[in-house]
């Protein structure tokens, strides 16, 4: 989702941590706050847990993990683009 400087490889996984220091938010802000943001306005919206999850990179464990073939990519895109609409505002 972020490329880094490069373009070939994501960002390091203390980028968006250091950012919010940088920004001089980093005492008040965490990135598992954004998750959770996020978990909570789509439950908020009424959408399926499902989608969500995976959107969040959540895997699924056990035997339903163990049967789960699908990334819900399409199920997910609306999801994704109403988020970006609502933090966009």
């Amino acid at each position: 989702m972020f490329p880094g400087r490069s373009g070939e490889r994501a960002l390091k996984d203390m980028a968006l941590t250091n950012t919010l220091w940088a920004a001089g938010v980093g005492e008040r802000a965490t990135i598992h706050g954004f998750r959770s943001t996020f978990s909570d306005w789509s439950a908020e919206q009424g959408n399926a847990p499902m989608p969500a999850k995976a959107a969040l990179a959540h895997t699924v464990q056990g035997v339903e993990g163990a049967y789960r073939r699908t990334d819900l990519f399409d199920e997910r895109r609306p999801v994704m683009d109403a988020w970006g609409e609502y933090v966009g505002a």
